[in-house]
């Protein structure tokens, strides 16, 4: 009897409405040595029980629920024919492995990743403005129609994926029906892209392709020709996130009787880094882009993607958990606040309320649970409340309970007007007087108040540095093998976050760049009282940035429970 075949192992293209995915689909299978498929326009279609006509016309959205094997073997069977038109032999030559996008394809995430565990998604980013525009002329011009026919749709035919509430969208212009159709279509390709294990998704900026496509492709390569691992599909993926440290690190968390939080909203996971008999343990859960954190009396507060997220740490919980005896905190989610997409960065607590840096806003804002967010101040120099990033404010220090100092990558007021300048155009600003306290930084990050001195992050230096805020006068304590950024301290020792920064298009021409070739990503521990790196933990695969850093005081082997779990359920914490 013949051996099965070997599975096939896609590798989906994906972008939003408006990317040239097709574009970079045939760069990277030709890059590769790859098959690329396939040629019509969307091969789902071919099944007849997965077309909207089948689902009351509701949207071409596809999920988990309709992977159904007799589908997927259809679909399987299809795209291997067409790969390996000679046959078997071939297929199991080329490792079964093939290039795959279509049109409408970020609306099948969800379908494909449940579809084939083993495929892997490489992310297209593109300026959302372009993107849109894209889409605006396909719809004016009427190259991209999807449903000529579909019923009780008036107006011009409708053209790119039919998304979730179309309906509401009757009688709108084609301006008005193109934002809410790309918005739709954005939110559902980022909620399924967080779904899929992050070893398993890369992303590519079309911006690097375009300024430096060798490299933009060779990180790409290298991921590809990555074995998959199988244990990529546990819930923990603790086993493919891997990490090394030093000694050192984990007696020092010891010592301390803490456990550092980091959050990595490349790879999508906040991390408990605990201390362990021999060395430390990585814990990872899962959230959609996490970014600043804040930790205060028990509550530990998280800022994603379109979410604020509190948990609350209940103990008595602790003793119920596996393995008996070993866990000392669990923080089980109290109360998530949508925002939406405002760009949350760093967060604290100030006076009794919580604070944030809305960066999309160039403001900082407080919350008051009806609006996305309460603007509470904002640079001088920005003329008005625009969700453009101007200047990407994005630090915060609190000094005795009153928000001081906050840090911008620029002085400007345009819409990513930043960008232009962000070698040197970083600032550090008071904001009680609006006075800038330092200026020509390389992309400064993390201001923190500690032993009545301001620390900072100057990113594009990889420097964890100090400033007189009388004088302005920065003192550089430590230079690190990486960007830096996530700032805690605990007495002499500063806890920096580093990345590797592989986007040419936002991180080329640093002088960090050009200093080290290679950048780590992971956890330094600097004694600032000498300046030297006294502890590490370096992340190996898949995480490759860290934003922000804190510690959990008191806690040396804590939990983090999602809102899915059984145990959340069923635990009622009452006053």
């Amino acid at each position: 009897m013949a051996a099965p075949p070997t599975p096939l192992r896609p590798v989906f293209v994906v972008g939003d409405l408006g990317v040239d995915t097709a574009g970079v689909a045939d760069r990277l299978a030709d890059a590769a040595g790859l098959p690329r498929l396939p040629g019509d326009p969307d091969p789902v279609t071919s099944v007849p029980a997965l077309g909207a006509d089948r689902r009351g016309w509701d949207s071409v959205r596809l999920g988990r629920q309709d992977a159904k094997p007799r589908w997927v073997d259809h679909l399987d069977d299809r795209w291997s024919g067409a790969a390996w038109p000679q046959g078997r032999e071939a297929r199991e030559a080329d490792r079964s492995t093939v290039v795959v996008t279509y049109d409408g394809i970020a609306q099948h995430v969800a379908f494909l990743a449940a579809a084939w565990p083993d495929a892997r998604f490489v992310h297209v980013e593109a300026d959302p403005r372009e993107a849109r525009a894209a889409v605006a002329a396909g719809w004016e011009d009427g190259t991209h129609v999807t449903q000529p026919d579909l019923p009780d749709w008036e107006g011009q035919a409708w053209s790119y994926p039919l998304v979730p509430g179309w309906r509401a969208l009757r009688g709108r212009s084609v301006a008005e029906t193109v934002e809410a159709q790309w918005e739709t279509a954005h939110r559902i390709l980022e909620q399924d892209l967080a779904e899929v294990p992050s070893p398993r998704v890369r992303r590519l900026a079309v911006g690097d392709l375009q300024g430096a496509p060798e490299e933009a492709l060779s990180d790409v390569l290298a991921w590809l020709r990555a074995a998959p691992d199988p244990s990529d599909a546990g819930e923990d993926q603790a086993s493919t996130l891997r990490s090394t440290s030093t000694a050192s690190f984990g007696e020092l968390l010891q010592a301390l009787g803490a456990t550092l939080v980091m959050t990595t909203y490349q790879s999508g996971y906040l991390v408990l880094a605990r201390a362990q008999e021999k060395g430390v343990n990585t814990h990872f859960r899962r959230l959609a882009r996490p970014m600043g954190t804040a930790y205060r009396d028990g509550l530990l507060t998280v800022g994603t993607k379109s979410d604020i997220v509190t948990y609350a740490n209940v103990p008595q919980l602790a003793p119920a958990l596996p393995p008996e005896g070993s866990h000392d905190a669990v923080f089980l989610p109290r109360h998530t606040l949508h925002t939406g997409d405002i760009r949350v960065h760093d967060l604290a607590w100030a006076q009794g309320q919580l604070w944030a840096v809305a960066t999309r806003f160039s403001c900082l804002a407080t919350f008051d649970g009806r609006h996305s967010l309460v603007p509470r101040w904002r640079p001088p120099f920005i003329s008005g409340l625009a969700a453009e990033d101007r200047c990407h404010l994005n630090g915060l220090a609190v000094v005795d309970d009153r928000v001081r100092y906050v840090t911008a990558l620029g002085t400007t007021d345009t819409a990513g007007g930043w960008r232009a300048t962000k070698e040197r155009g970083g600032i550090i600003m008071d904001v009680e007087t609006d006075e800038v306290v330092a200026e020509g930084l390389s992309m400064p990050h993390s201001p923190t108040w500690h032993r009545d001195q301001l620390w900072f992050l100057e990113s594009g230096e990889g420097a964890l540095s100090r400033v007189d805020v009388a004088t302005g006068r920065v003192e550089r304590v430590a230079e690190l093998p990486g960007f830096t950024r996530g700032l805690t301290f605990a007495g002499r020792y500063a806890f920096v976050g580093l990345s590797e920064v592989r986007e040419a298009n936002l991180f080329g021409g640093l002088p960090l760049t050009a200093r080290l070739e290679e950048r780590e990503c992971g956890v330094w521990v600097v004694d600032i009282e000498t300046g030297s790196t006294v502890a590490w933990l370096r992340f190996d695969a898949a995480v490759q940035e860290i934003y922000d850093v804190a510690l959990l005081p008191g806690m040396r082997w804590p939990e983090i429970l999602d809102s899915t779990s059984e145990r959340a359920a069923d635990t009622f914490l009452l006053p």
